[in-house]
């Protein structure tokens, strides 16, 4: 079975932010033999939401994961492998844990957006493949950046983020935003699963170019192996395709494998 992941950050991601300091407001996991996605949260012993998961909210994520591989599943993220677990990994503050995770993003693990950039050089977003596909994508009107801000706002909003958050109808910090995000992290898990299952299917992904607005010309082909794509530890070795043509790309393998080799 294939496990789709996906989480939300608890602060904003931004330039200069570690990603020990981004943690994580949401989280779900979605297979399609699965009624709905599973979810987790940052909330106390009372149901009430939390700022952000603690060590131990963490480590329950952290173990539900572990425990689908065990079971002889593998997870599937798009671009996990230089957020997702990393900043899992963070939260739990657990080197045991943070070891076994290591194990199954290496050996366990498929990751859409890292198999793209070791065979194109770059990768698109999670909503550019799924609309190549021909799937919704993600929850109309949301997008990752305001997570952390519907979840917990530590600032004031820009006028532009007031705009996006008038539209979506809530008011940060309240129970029906905290749920908009809990909604939004689960649509995410379930576009993951689904990217995946229609690249397998299709075995091709061709998408439309955000600069020209036309269908690229060259569509990407991943490599399927015994009917799946192929795992981190199967391609890690591979060298990057290279990008002359965009000389401050900033995909690169290495920095993607950084954590989990580290």
């Amino acid at each position: 079975m294939f496990i789709g992941f996906d989480l939300e950050s608890a602060h904003e991601y931004k330039e200069g932010v570690g990603l020990e300091e981004v943690g994580i407001s949401c989280a779900a996991c979605y297979a399609v033999e699965f009624a709905a996605p599973q979810l987790f949260a940052a909330k106390d012993i009372f149901g009430f939401a939390k700022p952000e998961m603690d060590a131990y909210d963490g480590s329950v994520l952290a173990k539900a994961l572990i425990d689908y591989v065990n079971n002889g599943d593998i997870i599937v993220t798009f671009n996990g492998l230089h957020f997702d677990w990393p900043v899992l990994a963070s939260v739990c503050n657990d080197t045991g844990i943070e070891k076994e995770l290591k194990d199954v993003a290496i050996n366990h693990h498929i990751d859409i957006g890292f198999c793209m950039v070791i065979d194109r050089g770059f990768m698109v977003s999670l909503n550019t493949a799924a609309h190549g596909l021909g799937l919704s994508g993600k929850t109309e009107g949301m997008k990752g950046s305001l997570a952390p801000l519907l979840w917990n706002p530590e600032r004031e909003l820009t006028e532009e983020e007031l705009v996006d958050v008038k539209a979506l109808g809530v008011m940060p910090g309240t129970k029906p935003a905290q749920d908009l995000c809990l909604t939004y992290v689960g649509q995410d898990s379930v576009t993951t699963a689904d990217v995946y299952r229609l690249l397998v299917e299709d075995t091709y992904l061709q998408w439309t170019s955000s600069r020209s607005g036309r269908l690229v010309k060259t569509p990407w082909y991943p490599s399927i192996l015994d009917g799946r794509l192929l795992k981190v530890c199967e391609i890690m070795d591979k060298e990057q395709c290279p990008t002359p043509w965009w000389p401050e790309n900033p995909f690169c393998r290495d920095e993607m494998l950084s954590w989990a080799l580290s």
